[in-house]
């Protein structure tokens, strides 16, 4: 373990949990430790903790945690609500688990059974280790730490995400969105989807979609000071257009240089933004910043198996660390409801399809590696049961959402845990849902999320989608027909 007299000890497997069955888990002394059913657990305090019981029925949730149709509810009436899901059955408590957004994990215990799940994308993540004991934690080197059977693996190359199921630690598995991990069993459970997606007109997607994202945005507005990073992509242009008329938000974009990825297309969208905006947006020039100490890279290099942008993790930590409510809104995660996968034209039956998936492209990828990575996925797909559901959803999708998201996304997030705590409006299995219920030329198009925009705030629309036009071809907007109330609908009945 790193020692305590780096400086920035404190900042080790931040916002980070474990959870362990033989023994108090060693964790950071810091941290707030307890007990849940036949587990001992300790968590960063900066992570929020909302227990609530009703008899020997339990639910503990870490993390942040609201209700996509209620923004007005906090986390812990969230729970509550939770709780009272779970005591009618547990197929209503997982049904309302699909409204939720955040960042959080969540375990139960009702009777003889007891389960965890993550939030619908694994934005915080669940590893967990099943040898000699239990063991469940954010960070797989905190389960390096703990458990007796757990090391580092041998090294395979990162691409977008750990390659399969397993992590760089030993014994050590993630657990992917959409299924609940038994406690009993310590096998994965999947619950979603059990049946064909419903499939939706375009006209009635944006109002559903548009409802849900709003009251995720309300809510952490209403309850945290929103730290919102602007990009010149379509996912962050509907985060900024729940902004229009409200100030004193801060607003951010990083630039690194003009040929570095769409920097400069961000930075001229930022410029633009802040010219109609009440907001200014604050250009950080990455470039211009102070270096990373050592110390905080050897912290980073514990917290995360993923390399994003260690130098931007250290300037939102100079930052915004000292600020109190700070909530980082990170534009992603919407590619899972925009057909992302779909230049890559073959049918997807196996876990062999889903190793092609993750390594169609790459010219660097290094020839040795590529059995090993078949393997992985193939493991993978008997684990989690993704090809089986291709006849209920769009498995390509299904893979990005439940590989891409849980294995990467989470660990670009939390290189910036030191900072603040991160949530996305997308983050809500109802929202995704929605998304993937219209046809995959509407996907493609983005057309749920460019008409929320123009609906929301038309000006947006002025501004090219990473450096395209805003409506694809001679696209145009769909016609907003509000519901009609109940008279008006009993004048014009006939």
């Amino acid at each position: 373990m790193i020692s305590d007299a780096n400086p920035f000890f404190g900042e080790l497997y931040a916002r980070g949990y474990i959870f362990r069955s033989s023994s108090p888990p060693i964790a950071p002394e810091h941290w707030n430790r307890g007990s849940f059913d036949v587990f001992y657990y300790a968590h960063d305090r900066r992570l929020q903790k909302n227990l609530v019981a009703r008899g020997s029925t339990k639910l503990l949730c870490l993390g942040i945690l609201n209700d996509i149709r209620k923004p007005e509810l906090s986390t812990n009436e969230c729970c509550e609500e939770l709780l009272a899901a779970l005591l009618k059955r547990e197929k209503t408590f997982i049904e309302e688990l699909g409204y939720t957004c955040g960042r959080y994990i969540i375990i139960w215990k009702k009777n003889k059974c007891s389960g965890i799940v993550s939030d619908a994308t694994g934005m915080k993540p669940v590893y967990y280790y099943n040898c000699e004991e239990k063991i469940l934690s954010s960070h797989v080197n905190l389960i390096r730490l703990n458990g007796r059977n757990a090391r580092n693996a041998t090294f395979i190359p990162t691409k977008f995400g750990y390659p399969g199921i397993r992590t760089p630690v030993t014994n050590t598995l993630l657990l992917t969105p959409n299924s609940k991990l038994d406690l009993n069993t310590m096998a994965p459970v999947r619950f979603w989807p059990e049946k064909r997606a419903g499939q939706l007109r375009l006209a009635d997607a944006i109002p559903q979609a548009h409802s849900y994202l709003k009251g995720a945005f309300e809510h952490y507005n209403n309850f945290y000071h929103p730290v919102i990073s602007v990009t010149a992509g379509l996912d962050s242009r509907l985060t900024l257009s729940f902004t229009k008329g409200i100030n004193k938000l801060t607003l951010f974009t990083y630039y690194r240089n003009d040929n570095e990825d769409t920097d400069r297309l961000d930075r001229t969208f930022a410029e633009a933004f802040s010219s109609i905006s009440d907001n200014e947006v604050n250009i950080i020039e990455l470039e211009k910043m102070n270096e990373v100490p050592l110390e905080f890279s050897e912290i980073q290099q514990e917290n995360t198996t993923y390399d994003h942008i260690k130098r931007l993790a250290w300037v939102y930590y100079e930052l915004y660390r000292s600020k109190k409510d700070v909530l980082h809104i990170r534009s992603n995660i919407s590619e899972t409801g925009r057909n992302f996968w779909k230049s890559k034209k073959f049918p997807v039956i196996s876990g062999k399809d889903l190793a092609r998936i993750y390594l169609y492209g790459d010219k660097e990828y290094q020839a040795k590696y590529v059995f090993d990575v078949i393997d992985r996925f193939e493991e993978f797909d008997t684990i989690t049961g993704l090809t089986g559901c291709r006849h209920l959803v769009d498995v390509k999708s299904l893979f990005y959402w439940e590989f891409r998201m849980a294995s990467w996304h989470s660990a670009v997030v939390a290189e910036s845990d030191p900072a603040f705590d991160t949530v996305s409006v997308y983050n809500s299995r109802k929202i995704l849902e929605t998304m993937l219920s219209v046809d995959a030329q509407i996907r493609s198009q983005g057309l749920i999320l460019r008409n929320i925009i123009f609906r929301e705030w038309p000006e947006l629309a002025n501004h090219d989608i990473n450096g395209k036009p805003f409506w694809p071809g001679s696209i145009q907007p769909v016609r907003h027909q509000p519901k009609a109330s109940f008279w008006k609908k009993l004048f014009f009945r006939t």
